[in-house]
């Protein structure tokens, strides 16, 4: 279930913001009736280690990015 369709069913459900064990699930059922929900798909062996290799380039381009962005400000400096 989406979490930001969560956050936001939460108080029209009752008009309180909190949640509980019981409301949660009948928040999460009443939007799967509705037809708001996707079903969770294991994701396959190769699927996880492609999407772990992504999540490590992106913390080095950040990084990069980050080292670059900074290189550059000090070497407009001189």
């Amino acid at each position: 279930m989406n979490a930001k369709r969560m956050s936001d069913a939460q108080e029209v459900y009752d008009g309180v913001p909190g949640m509980h064990d019981v409301k949660s699930a009948t928040v999460i059922t009443r939007l799967h009736a509705e037809g708001l929900s996707k079903p969770w798909v294991k994701l396959t062996d190769e699927e996880r280690s492609m999407n772990a290799l992504r999540r490590e380039y992106d913390m080095h381009q950040t990084q990069y990015q980050r080292n670059q962005n900074r290189l550059e400000a000090f070497l407009s400096r001189k």
